[in-house]
């Protein structure tokens, strides 16, 4: 959590780190970066333009559509929530370093563009604990667009016409799975639409199975001998930690972590 905060520092602030030297974000047009954040990263920049080679199979013609969807993007969870306002202090610190401490490096710096922008960045305050994992606007509009989508494409199966005989639908009990519930038959539909999903089951094997499953639950995903702890303790993962501190005017990269300890 303390590494990984300050990457997506870097990221939310929007500095691209392995790119040439004296990179300007606020200069390009093109910002190939915004497609790299992963769940983050809005379904409809990058879906593609070229489509259908993917979902049409010549010769074949669709007569059931069976969709098993993730939720849309979300708001953060309450740790990074309480955490994330401690980033205006990593955003002061940056900006002393390159006015104040004069210690932006000698190549790749940040240029004066993005400086400034990263000075006026401020932790969107009405993201609070109440609302956490909450679906966000993007998530919304990700899910009715790729109901869309299916649409298009599937245009003999996914008709307009709603009957519940014809469409069944199902989520998991949390607001971001509802509400993209709701954006996905909205793209189907239209906002007036009247569809109502199948019950809760109580125990609900298909959409959470991991929450009956003993092996899952015995599982190390964080220990020392999983990926993410490997990764996280890795050359390259220290080498980027090293390079974003640099580029952000810190002279020993432990400086710019130091700040998320604990």
């Amino acid at each position: 959590m303390r590494f990984l905060l300050a990457i997506i520092l870097v990221l939310c602030l929007q500095i691209c780190v392995h790119s040439q030297d004296d990179y300007c974000f606020g200069k390009d047009t093109e910002r190939p970066q915004t497609r790299h954040f992963t769940s983050k990263t809005a379904y409809q920049i990058i879906k593609g333009t070229n489509m259908e080679k993917e979902y049409l199979v010549p010769g074949c013609k669709a007569t059931k559509i069976w969709i098993l969807h993730r939720h849309g993007t979300r708001l953060p969870t309450v740790s990074t929530i309480k955490a994330a306002p401690r980033l205006e202090i990593l955003r002061d610190e940056i900006v002393k370093n390159y006015r104040v401490r004069r210690t932006k490096p000698d190549t790749n710096a940040l240029c004066l563009e993005d400086l400034t922008l990263l000075s006026m960045w401020k932790w969107n305050a009405s993201i609070t604990i109440d609302k956490e994992q909450f679906l966000t606007p993007q998530g919304y509009e990700d899910l009715k667009g790729t109901a869309k989508t299916y649409q298009r494409l599937y245009g003999d199966v996914l008709n307009k016409n709603y009957n519940n005989s014809h469409y069944k639908f199902r989520h998991t009990d949390t607001q971001r799975t509802t509400e993209s519930f709701k954006a996905f038959v909205e793209g189907l539909f239209g906002v007036n639409n009247t569809v109502q999903p199948e019950p809760i089951p109580e125990q609900d094997l298909l959409l959470r199975p991991y929450d009956y499953c003993e092996s899952w639950k015995a599982h190390d995903y964080s220990g020392i001998n999983s990926e993410s702890y490997k990764f996280k303790h890795s050359a390259v993962w220290n080498k980027t930690i090293e390079e974003i501190s640099k580029r952000l005017g810190y002279e020993y990269f432990p400086l710019f972590v130091l700040l998320f300890e604990n």
